[in-house]
């Protein structure tokens, strides 16, 4: 039974994504004692899992989550980005600029290929947009 279970996972991608957010939302339930895992952790916990399967879903249906992930971001951060830099928008931009010249002197003075210079900001500041350039570097 197993391995139909599998199988199937395997050629239906889509249902091995809806098991993982199910599945995670029920691990997100769990208590550790006084700690619950949330249901971010618990999606990644049953991402992971479902993952060692070999489920490989195809580039459109992680163009789709991707882009729905990064929505989903935005829509609760953006109010809060405003406010934010208003406040303390100067520190921010203080940190964009190392990364600009980082980008710079690697592409003009070594000749390095945009897709290292890119994985190394998207790594250095964990950004997720970064990484989606990244992405699209890589595929051409």
């Amino acid at each position: 039974m197993w391995s139909w279970f599998v199988d199937m996972l395997r050629s239906h991608p889509e249902m091995a994504v809806v098991l993982t957010l199910g599945f995670g939302y029920a691990i997100g339930k769990l208590r550790l004692g006084t700690v619950a895992l949330g249901a971010v952790v618990g999606v990644l916990i049953a991402g992971a899992i479902i993952g060692q399967i070999g489920v490989k879903p195809s580039s459109d249906l992680k163009t789709l989550f991707f882009l729905l992930f990064l929505f989903l971001i935005g829509y609760r951060t953006g109010p809060q980005f405003f406010s934010g830099v208003r406040s303390s928008g100067f520190p921010q931009i203080a940190l964009i600029v190392p990364q600009l010249i980082t980008l710079l002197v690697g592409r003009f003075v070594f000749r390095m290929h945009p897709g290292i210079l890119l994985g190394v900001c998207s790594g250095a500041g964990t950004s997720a947009p970064s990484l989606a350039a990244v992405q699209e570097v890589a595929r051409s």
